[in-house]
């Protein structure tokens, strides 16, 4: 039974029943123009981050390959502290043997001597130290 038509009665009527419902919350205040804000802020905090990343690995590799290059010129320098360590040892050995130098001026020799070759060790540990930065920072596996 169709129940628009008074008094109920146990046979079909046809109707017809058309509706249009519209919803619009007047209370939300601007929600969703708060919410699209807010996305948008999250949007744009997430490109400056992006960039400080970026900036922050091209600052990585610059530091790290003026680190080598300081390092093998550091190389060269220590070569030539050897060098002259070498030298000067060999002519305060002349001295001692022909009775001119102490032999504390010949022990002074020698431990430049040994300061010298240390310091090129070092050197040459730094540089390839400074090449696995620059390896690492570059993203390159060896």
């Amino acid at each position: 039974p169709n129940q628009r038509y008074q008094p109920v009665q146990d046979q079909f009527n046809d109707s017809w029943d058309a509706s249009v419902s519209v919803s619009f919350d007047l209370w939300n205040w601007g929600q969703t123009t708060d919410q699209t804000q807010q996305a948008k802020a999250q949007l744009e905090q997430a490109h400056d981050g992006l960039s400080q990343l970026r900036d922050g690995i091209a600052m990585e590799v610059t530091s790290s390959y003026l680190n080598l290059t300081k390092s093998r010129e550091s190389i060269v320098l220590a070569e030539r502290g050897v060098q002259q360590a070498e030298e000067n040892y060999r002519s305060t050995n002349e001295k001692f043997k022909a009775g001119i130098s102490s032999t504390s001026d010949l022990l002074d020799a020698e431990v430049a001597l040994l300061q010298a070759k240390t310091n090129y060790t070092n050197a040459l540990v730094d540089k390839e130290l400074a090449y696995a930065r620059l390896s690492k920072a570059i993203g390159k596996n060896d």
